[in-house]
């Protein structure tokens, strides 16, 4: 879903042939005048918008609102069938429904929660504490207010100095951090801290001009954020480290961000798009919706994008040591800083500390638990240890198998046989000792 000033709508995600929207348009003269910022509660059935608008209505003693809405199962009729059911939208402190299946959408019990917050731009929810998160441009300040009770209050946890303007928000609850965009005009930044304020860190301070979006692929551990000023989308770890650039040329004013599953999506101001495109390498860019005056904040509303998605919250990933994850989500174990695995020279380190014979590497079998002795690049490059006075040697085979072969005095001698093609022609077929 993306706001747009006047309104909040939705798009298909994967099907970008398809011009129809998932769902009607919610819009409201009185309570949504420039809405900006999004964040959603898929377990809660909510969607959460930030309005900076100043009105003049007796509603309000401040407009800079923050208002939710969510999604109903409506059963149509007893006798008909699920396809043929529909949602209908709920917004806090507001109720919007539609009837069958047409768009016709009437507002009842319009009673809007006061909540002076400045200029609420950035907004994130955080699933497991039921909080929402949000940044204040005017106040230079990160706020929360507990969703959980209906007597919480909203409390300032991070008031930054009046040269720093927040703005895009995201946060990792199963890591108790939170991060978020800085526009400084002398230093802007990515910054994080824990979800009490303690220990703020700027991860991100070069090469950085006007961080607008911000968003977290838990998944992967990474985090995607994007430059209005430098328009481009990077990428890094939730450190900062091993920046990526993904994208430099189709961002000509990237405004909001949000990850996907394999993609990453944005609004545009300067296209008047939305956007979607490879989180990996940043090709395939596709346009979803066009013609759009001023696309403002994105979310995507799915069940499978908060924070206990990471694969190392899991019996640790299945690592003895430390569990990482690549950026395609896959586990990678390695050692404590100074420590080595004790695996003899005609064994293979599994990167957990887990140590198999070479001959079960590279055979088709994982017999790592983290599936490094398969490996692709590693097969291909691999060299076979040598009990023989002879130097390991990498060959540039396409796939080969280590096998242990005992001689006639019962040494142990490991062999390398070739399995598949060879990538290079010259080479010789047949059994390297």
């Amino acid at each position: 879903m993306f706001s747009r000033v006047l309104k909040i709508e939705s798009i298909h995600m994967f099907d970008e042939n398809n011009p129809n929207a998932p769902y009607p348009s919610v819009s409201n003269k009185v309570h949504m005048r420039n809405v900006i910022g999004l964040a959603s509660d898929y377990n809660g059935k909510r969607i959460f918008y930030s309005d900076i608008q100043e009105g003049q209505s007796i509603v309000y003693s401040s407009t800079d609102l923050i208002l939710q809405c969510w999604w109903k199962f409506h059963i149509l009729s007893p006798n008909r069938t699920r396809s043929n059911n529909r949602k209908f939208l709920v917004c806090a402190f507001q109720e919007i429904t539609f009837a069958g299946y047409g768009a016709s959408i009437t507002l009842k019990r319009a009673t809007v929660k006061k909540m002076k917050q400045g200029s609420v731009e950035g907004l994130a929810y955080d699933t497991v504490h039921k909080d929402l998160y949000w940044t204040s441009h005017s106040n230079s300040s990160l706020s929360r207010i507990n969703l959980a009770t209906s007597n919480s209050s909203a409390e300032v946890i991070i008031q930054l100095g009046v040269d720093d303007k927040p703005r895009g928000i995201d946060v990792d609850s199963c890591a108790s951090r939170i991060y978020w965009t800085n526009w400084n005009a002398r230093n802007p930044s990515i910054q994080r801290a824990f979800l009490t304020g303690f220990d703020l860190q700027s991860i991100v301070e070069t090469n950085i001009r006007m961080p607008n979006a911000l968003a977290l692929d838990h998944k992967a551990q990474r985090l995607y954020w994007s430059d209005a000023r430098l328009d481009k989308v990077e990428r890094c770890n939730l450190d900062g480290t091993e920046r990526y650039v993904l994208l430099n040329e189709h961002p000509q004013h990237p405004f909001d961000l949000a990850v996907y599953g394999d993609f990453i999506f944005w609004t545009d101001w300067v296209s008047h798009a939305v956007l979607r495109a490879d989180k990996y390498t940043g090709n395939n860019v596709v346009t979803l919706r066009k013609n759009i005056a001023r696309p403002m904040g994105i979310v995507a509303i799915a069940n499978d994008t908060d924070c206990t998605l990471n694969p190392c919250h899991v019996l640790n990933g299945g690592c003895e040591d430390q569990c990482n994850v690549a950026v395609d989500g896959r586990v990678i174990c390695t050692c404590f800083l100074g420590k080595q695995a004790n695996c003899t020279k005609e064994e293979f380190e599994c990167g957990n500390g887990m140590c198999i014979p070479f001959e079960l590497t590279c055979d088709g079998v994982s017999a790592c638990r983290n599936g490094t002795d398969e490996d692709e690049i590693y097969c291909k490059t691999r060299m076979c240890p040598l009990t023989s006075s002879t130097a390991p040697t990498t060959v540039a085979f396409q796939r080969a198998v280590c096998v242990m072969d005992r001689t006639a005095v019962g040494i142990t001698v490991m062999k390398f046989y070739v399995a598949v093609q060879l990538i290079n022609s010259d080479a010789i077929l047949g059994t390297l000792h």
